[in-house]
């Protein structure tokens, strides 16, 4: 499903996976809760970036409010920036079996004050170009940044690192 709404142009891709749950693709599968389809939506829409256009933004906030809690919907947008990453990794969505471009760990430490903060290093192969996945590190960072916090800066959330190696 990370590929899936990749044909799509650009600017319709969060909005197309947005959509997935409700009128798209995933619309006929049986026996998901509601909350689970609404967090799906979410995270395909958080993987292509989660922009929307402004038709778009009311359905997001309901998805959003069926979603049980503000830690949830911070590691939805978290899975999301992950997401992209990987599939900045895999263009094609072809992952060959015997063939490993990328490995993650991750790490809980506090920052210097005092709050939790997710560490994580990526490890690439040689194939992969460092220069061209920075921009995707840097993204999966500022789901971090307080202000991107569900909620803003006094909302839940934590700060993460993302470093290639």
């Amino acid at each position: 499903m990370m590929f899936y709404h990749s044909s799509h142009t650009k600017d319709i891709q969060a909005s197309a996976a947005l959509h997935s749950t409700i009128t798209g693709i995933l619309a006929s599968v049986h026996g998901v809760l509601h909350e689970s389809r609404a967090a799906l939506a979410l995270l395909l829409c958080a993987r292509w970036g989660a922009a929307v256009p402004p038709n778009d933004e009311q359905l997001k906030r309901n998805l959003e409010a069926l979603v049980a809690s503000g830690m949830t919907l911070w590691w939805i947008n978290y899975i999301g920036a992950v997401a992209s990453f990987i599939s900045a990794c895999y263009p094609a969505g072809i992952v060959p079996g015997t063939e490993k471009r990328l490995s993650f760990r991750t790490s809980w430490t506090r920052d210097a004050k005092g709050r939790s903060q997710l560490d994580l290093r990526i490890h690439i192969d040689s194939s992969q170009d460092v220069n061209a996945l920075a921009k995707d590190a840097k993204s999966i960072e500022k789901v971090g940044k307080p202000k991107r916090w569900i909620g803003g800066k006094d909302g839940v959330g934590h700060k993460v690192t993302a470093e290639i190696v």
